[in-house]
């Protein structure tokens, strides 16, 4: 974090000087959302949601992309629940039902991506042997067509991309989207067990398991005997395009795509297998698109549909970030007068292209379609009713494996303190937008009176549109070395100062800034549903917004950091009530601090295993993916950690033989926590 400062007076440090600061970022290369990725509206309108107007801009460095390329590759990852990487499990593939057609052959297919969860599909192979080399292969979501990998008219054929690819050398696997076709006999597409506040809270839904479902058909391409494992197509329309380019973004190995008929800048995806929490908070897919660059890729756009403006914005935009690599002539764009397809012209476009660029073709405009039977259902179909296997689950059943291996996943980060304070502190930053944040101080003295100077402090996020306003007090007697830093918060915010006055007297008088904090949510300082939220603010708002609680944490950390800065006496966080919590989260979040940092936090007598608690205390997507606040306490930081008002409800299993943390199933009351941090021996 950088910081400009601009003093209009002169003083001994933060807490000594009685006034008025004000803190302002500004908008610059790192700010914390690029302008790249802002939309066409003020931060004061309407949030930023699927059918948001966005306007690239350039980056000029490759740098300045690179930078940029590592935040939203891991926030995509972390949307798709790849973070941390899910180990590989067996795959146990089953191909049978070969069918032997004209230049190639198509069986069935069905393997697990995740123990007890399948994927299913149809191969396609070439019927030549293979060159020296092995075949290229080419994975195929298929979009939300009505008849999914199955579906065949003018205005899309999954079959006839499979069938021609095959004649033309490369392996095929055209497979389910989540909820069609065969995958439909475990829960329909759309099913709300996949879909509710709970999911949220673990990082389990429709476009995270599509996302991994892809990222094992490539496991399962790659295994198959006579292929070349290092040349990799992608490609699919409609919501197999944004499928195409989510996999693009996050799996190295493919080599080269073309998503059709999706990648805009004025509609994101209307689909819950598009959306997920976090995946756009501070961008939109055509940056998403752009972190394949310097790959080869076909962008195939339409008049008929919202790629209608491809030519003259999203293309420009996505090949300005090739240039950065001199790569212009490795991504194209063919732009068809049609309604939303992939239909015959489009799929000529992506033979010319892929015959180049992954078949080694020797004449890519010679590959036409010719001859595509139509085949019935039950010869391409996976399952019938008599060879569906026994252990099929449901929806319900989906998430209990998955909830089930999260688990498994976060015991196993129990030896490695190191890396989950990584995982927690990249969690919290994307949760909030957190990207680079710039500030510029302005400080404005006003006089105090008495012995005691008081300090409005207020920090504005220009880029987000928000403030959060802190008041200090301080003794003057120690104006100019302040004990410590006590950070007070209550959810009432500022208005809640003269509650603990005895509270803050106490500690003055021992040598300490005391700092009532207003963090978003809190106090006077909500969200104003009227200015800021769309009519449909309920769908999909999490793909695109930080939480309140989100924010709030973010607020907390950047107050702490900028009151603190470069002093070397002890920092405190109090919260009460149902701040504390975010204080707990907000130690995590500034857990690399070289400073000691002390956390009294309430826990308000709830479970903390519980969905429930978190959706009514601390909503933030994934924090159960990261074993929620019982874990997260755990990560490793410098300075005592005492957590009280459990109601002995609080699973202290990961603090156990920590001499610096205390848990109390009692409420701690303002005296006590006011003698245990004025105690000449207290923890630091």
């Amino acid at each position: 974090m950088r910081l400009r400062l601009s003093v209009r007076a002169t003083g001994f440090g933060l807490c000594g000087m009685a006034g008025v600061l004000l803190l302002q970022l500004s908008s610059t290369t790192w700010a914390t959302a690029p302008a790249s990725t802002q939309p066409a509206v003020a931060a004061a309108e309407p949030l930023p949601h699927t059918n948001t107007v966005f306007k690239p801009v350039r980056y000029e460095r490759r740098k300045q992309w690179e930078w940029r390329r590592t935040w939203l590759r891991d926030q995509v990852r972390l949307a798709a629940g790849l973070i941390p990487e899910w180990p590989r499990t067996p795959l146990n593939a089953k191909i049978f039902g070969k069918l032997i057609r004209d230049g190639y052959t198509v069986e069935k297919v069905y393997f697990e991506s995740s123990p007890g969860i399948y994927v299913t599909g149809n191969l396609y192979r070439p019927a030549s042997e293979p060159p020296p080399g092995g075949y290229p292969v080419v994975a195929c979501p298929h979009g939300h067509w009505q008849n999914g990998r199955l579906h065949h008219d003018d205005r899309g054929s999954v079959p006839a991309r499979c069938i021609t690819l095959a004649r033309n050398g490369a392996v095929v696997f055209a497979y389910d989207m989540v909820g069609y076709n065969d995958s439909a006999r475990m829960f329909k597409h759309g099913d709300p067990h996949l879909d509710t506040p709970q999911t949220v809270l673990w990082g389990i839904g429709h476009f995270q398991l599509q996302t991994l479902n892809s990222i094992r058909v490539l496991d399962f391409l790659q295994s198959l005997p006579g292929v070349n494992r290092t040349r990799i197509g992608v490609t699919g329309a409609s919501g197999g395009g944004t499928q195409t380019f989510i996999l693009s973004a996050v799996d190295d190995r493919v080599a080269v795509d073309c998503p059709v008929n999706m990648i805009s800048s004025t509609m994101q995806g209307g689909c819950i297998c598009e959306n997920a929490p976090l995946l756009r908070i501070g961008t939109n897919n055509m940056e998403i698109a752009a972190v394949f660059a310097p790959k080869p890729r076909l962008m195939v756009s339409a008049t008929g549909d919202w790629t209608k403006l491809t030519p003259e914005v999203e293309y420009p935009f996505v090949r300005s970030i090739y240039e950065l690599y001199d790569a212009a002539d490795r991504i194209e764009n063919v732009h068809i007068d049609a309604p939303h397809n992939y239909n015959l012209q489009s799929r000529q476009a992506m033979y010319r292209f892929f015959g180049r660029e992954l078949l080694n073709s020797s004449d890519p405009d010679a590959i036409q379609e010719t001859d595509i039977p139509v085949e019935k259902p039950e010869d391409m179909l996976v399952w019938s009713d008599d060879n569906v296997p026994a252990n099929l689950p449901d929806a319900e059943r989906v998430v209990a494996l998955m909830k089930q291996r999260i688990n498994e996943q976060v015991e196993s980060l129990r030896d490695r303190p190191a890396y989950l304070a990584h995982l927690a502190r990249l969690w919290l930053r994307h949760a909030a937008g957190r990207y680079e944040p710039d500030l510029a101080m302005e400080q404005t003295v006003v006089p105090g009176d008495g012995n005691e100077d008081t300090l409005e402090f207020k920090t504005v996020h220009g880029s987000q549109g928000r403030q959060v306003t802190s008041i200090s007090r301080v003794g003057r007697a120690f104006a100019s070395a302040p004990r410590g830093y006590v950070f007070m918060l209550d959810p009432a915010g500022l208005a809640a100062a003269t509650k603990y006055d005895d509270f803050a007297q106490t500690l003055i008088k021992a040598g300490h800034c005391v700092v009532f904090v207003e963090p978003f949510g809190t106090g006077g300082n909500r969200r104003d549903p009227a200015s800021t939220q769309p009519a449909d603010r309920h769908k999909f708002f999490t793909t695109f917004n930080p939480t309140d609680d989100a924010l709030a944490v973010d607020d907390i950390a950047t107050v702490v950091t900028q009151y603190a800065i470069g002093s070397d006496c002890h920092v405190t966080l109090v919260g009460f009530d149902r701040m504390g919590p975010l204080c707990v989260l907000a130690r995590a979040l500034l857990s690399e601090r070289p400073h000691h940092l002390r956390v009294v936090a309430d826990l308000n007598g709830r479970d903390w295993n519980d969905d429930q608690t978190y959706l009514e205390q601390l909503f933030i997507p994934l924090i159960r993916r990261f074993g929620g606040l019982p874990v997260l306490a755990a990560v490793p930081a410098k300075g005592a950690l005492w957590l009280h008002n459990t109601g002995g409800k609080f699973d202290a299993n990961w603090l156990k033989g920590r001499a610096d943390t205390r848990i109390q199933d009692t409420p701690a009351s303002p005296d006590e926590i006011a003698t245990w941090l004025t105690a000449t021996n207290a923890p630091r």
